[in-house]
C-alpha cells in the first residue's frame, strides 16, 4: 500500500524527488532543459501550478499548487518520461528515482515565503552557486522573467519584489524542521569527491561505466576503491548496484 498523503487546507505542496540510490539525475544542461520543457507541458495538462523550483544535481524541488490526486498524476508522468529518455540517452537501465517523491503541505504563508526561500538557497547550501547566478531555479524568474513559474501570487504574499529580494538576503533562516528533513542537500565535499570519482576515469563518463565489459568495468571500479571512495559513493555516481561494487576485483 502507498504512503497516505496528507491534505493540505490550500493544497500548496513543497515536492521533492530524488535519485534512486543518490545517484545523479541531471549529467548536464541539455537533461536540465528536457526536464523543465517536461514539467511545463504536463504540468498544464494536470492543471497544476508552479510557485518555485529548483533542480540540483541528484533531485529537484517543486513548490506546486493543485489538489494531490492531479499533483499525483503530473508527477508519475513527468518522472517516467524523464527517467525513459534518460535511460535511453546514458544506457542506463532500472529505476531512475527513489520510491516514490516526498511532498510536505504547506498550511501558512509565512511557511510558504520561507519554503520558497528554502528553495532558492539550495544551491548556495550545496556549494554550488549563489542563487542569483545560478540558472537552474526559479529565483531568475522572480526577478522578472517568468517563463514556467506563476510568480505573482507568491510576489503577493511578499509584498512585492523588492520584499522578496530583501527576505532572501536575510542571515537568518526560520525553516521549519520538515523542510530540512525531506531531502539532504549537496555540500561541496560532494563535489570534490564526485570530481575525485571522474579524474579516476578519465574519458570514461560516470554514467558509462556500466555500460563497459564486466572486466573492464570492474577494473575501474577495483580504481574507484582502491582511492578511497565508499560503496555507496560509487553506486551514487555511477547507478551501479552495490553488491556488483563491492565484488569487483
Amino acid at each position: 500500500m502507498g504512503r497516505v498523503r496528507l491534505k493540505c487546507e490550500g493544497d500548496v505542496y513543497h515536492i521533492v524527488s530524488r535519485g534512486n540510490g543518490r545517484q545523479i539525475i541531471f549529467e548536464d544542461d541539455e537533461d536540465r532543459r528536457f526536464f523543465i520543457r517536461t514539467l511545463h507541458d504536463y504540468w498544464d495538462e494536470a492543471h497544476l501550478e508552479l510557485y518555485a523550483w529548483c533542480l540540483m544535481e541528484n533531485h529537484f524541488h517543486l513548490l506546486v499548487h493543485g489538489n494531490t490526486e492531479d499533483i499525483s498524476i503530473g508527477m508519475k508522468k513527468l518522472c517516467s518520461v524523464y527517467a525513459r529518455r534518460f535511460n535511453k540517452r546514458t544506457g542506463r537501465v532500472g529505476h531512475l528515482f527513489q520510491d516514490r517523491y516526498d511532498s510536505e503541505p504547506i498550511d501558512s504563508e509565512a511557511y510558504l515565503l520561507s519554503v520558497i526561500r528554502y528553495i532558492h538557497k539550495n544551491p548556495e547550501k550545496g556549494g554550488i552557486a549563489p542563487m542569483s547566478t545560478y540558472g537552474w531555479s526559479s529565483y531568475q524568474e522572480y526577478l522578472g522573467r517568468p517563463t514556467i513559474c506563476k510568480t505573482d501570487f507568491a510576489l503577493d504574499v511578499f509584498g512585492g519584489r523588492e520584499q522578496f529580494l530583501l527576505f532572501h538576503e536575510e542571515r537568518r533562516m526560520e525553516e521549519r524542521a520538515g523542510c530540512v528533513r525531506i531531502i539532504e542537500g549537496g555540500s561541496s565535499v560532494e563535489d570534490d569527491r564526485r570530481k575525485q570519482a571522474e579524474e579516476i576515469l578519465g574519458d570514461i563518463r560516470l554514467a558509462d561505466l556500466k555500460t563497459l565489459p564486466r572486466s573492464n568495468r570492474n577494473k575501474h571500479l577495483r580504481l574507484l576503491k582502491e582511492t578511497g571512495l565508499s560503496i555507496r559513493e560509487i553506486e551514487r555516481y555511477t547507478g551501479i548496484g552495490r553488491n556488483i561494487i563491492s565484488r569487483a576485483q
